[in-house]
């Protein structure tokens, strides 16, 4: 008991000293990542366009443990290190969720992924289901994923990619009234919807898990414009970083609520990866 005693003092001391040195776990997380990761695809930039196999290395499909849902999709999520996936709270419902498949899944019905099972996940605590904010969880594998070319971490937004341009992508639909499609599908420069007019939207609908407006923790996406519509639950909202010739990305937003894509009137709530660093790197890295 002695020795775990000393090993988390020792744990939690790196960690004071990483902050107090100004740079984040999160930001060395990723420098390291970024030595060994080089460009696999070069980008398509139309919007809806597919997506090649390799193109988003870090996506992760969550499984759906009853089988209820086409593909057996029931969420997307981020790999962020070799053991964690970052998603919504609001996607981790359901207590039997048991796996995921990484690599490959550029499209649902591609047979070629690898498959983890899930060790343990842990929702925010300020999170509740009857609402829609602090919408973000963390899922441990059983055990770390070999990266290779189509497995591979994405960094967190620690104030690293200044510019770049933002990706939006998930499992598309045509238009709101269409299933889910199985091929992944992305929409480059998505239109960031002001606080304010956001705000205007969620009270016109009335929705009543976001019953306070937009929080400080969340933005908004216009996702009016049936060309771009990926709307799977916890898409995600990344920037390419064009300064970095491994082509790394940053994780802005993942997928959180919003009403059907396509529709008048119709935005797309993110949860803020930004916001939730501190509470992140407390689970992830916290023996760093």
């Amino acid at each position: 008991m002695k020795l775990l005693y000393y090993i988390a003092i020792a744990s939690a001391l790196l960690y004071l000293n990483s902050a107090s040195e100004g740079v984040r776990l999160a930001e060395q997380k990723c420098i390291e990542y970024r030595r060994t990761e080089q460009c696999a695809v070069k980008q398509r930039t139309l919007d809806g366009s597919s997506v090649d196999r390799r193109e988003f290395p870090y996506y992760v499909a969550i499984e759906d443990p009853a089988k209820s849902t086409k593909y057996d999709f029931l969420c997307g999520g981020a790999l962020i290190s070799e053991q964690h996936v970052l998603t919504t709270a609001s996607c981790i419902t359901e207590e039997l969720v048991n796996s995921v498949r990484l690599g490959a899944v550029h499209d649902l019905r591609e047979t070629n992924g690898v498959r983890k099972n899930i060790e343990s996940f842990v929702r925010h605590p300020q999170y509740t289901r009857a609402l829609a904010y602090h919408d973000i969880a963390l899922i441990r594998l059983d055990e770390p994923v070999q990266f290779t070319d189509t497995i591979r971490p994405i960094c967190l937004s620690a104030g690293l990619a200044t510019k770049g341009e933002l990706i939006l992508h998930g499992y598309g639909r045509e238009s709101y009234l269409d299933d889910l499609s199985p091929e992944m599908a992305k929409r480059v420069q998505p239109p960031v919807t002001a606080r304010s007019d956001c705000d205007d939207v969620l009270l016109l609908h009335a929705n009543r898990r976001l019953r306070n407006g937009l929080a400080k923790e969340q933005f908004c996406i216009d996702s009016s414009d049936e060309t771009a519509c990926a709307t799977s639950v916890a898409d995600l909202l990344v920037k390419k970083d064009d300064h970095n010739e491994g082509c790394s990305y940053f994780l802005e937003g993942i997928g959180s609520a919003g009403y059907p894509c396509g529709a008048e009137n119709s935005v797309g709530v993110y949860t803020n990866v930004t916001q939730y660093l501190d509470w992140i790197e407390s689970i992830v890295w916290s023996g760093a």
